[in-house]
């Protein structure tokens, strides 16, 4: 996160402010009616300036293929699930298998499910949110 924003300073904080205002769609407290799992590729502009570029939603199979790049190291490619709540990733599992799953990433809203595949990494956004809001609390 510091070398993002040594190069353009506040983007951080803007990306994460963005990405928190996704979340809260999603939220069942101020859930917005009638929102879908898709809407939450209205963060993929913050997430691309904090690294994470996200391919068009395809909604077979996995949603979406991803590219990763932070710092130096090489940049790669993985396929993203996209999911309101990870416990949604459960049809995944119970579809493919425990040997036919893939490398993936899940990409949700909120991290809920219980036992996820050593093989698929979680972002959760609002784990990002939380962050945001631990680092303002500190600078005050």
């Amino acid at each position: 996160m510091q070398a993002v924003e040594k190069r353009q300073q506040g983007i951080v904080a803007w990306s994460l402010n963005e990405i928190c205002r996704v979340v809260k769609d999603h939220l069942p407290k101020s859930r917005l009616p009638h929102i879908q799992e898709p809407d939450i590729l209205r963060a993929s502009g913050p997430l691309r300036h904090l690294g994470v570029t996200l391919g068009g939603y395809v909604g077979k199979g996995y949603d979406c293929v991803t590219e990763f790049s932070f710092l130096d190291y090489p940049s790669y490619q993985v396929p993203v699930e996209i999911k309101r709540n990870s416990s949604g990733f459960q049809y995944q599992q119970q579809k493919y298998g425990k040997d036919e799953l893939s490398r993936a990433v899940l990409l949700c809203a909120v991290h809920d499910h219980n036992q996820i595949p050593k093989n698929i990494d979680v972002i959760e956004l609002a784990a990002m949110c939380a962050h945001l809001k631990t680092v303002q609390s500190d600078q005050r």
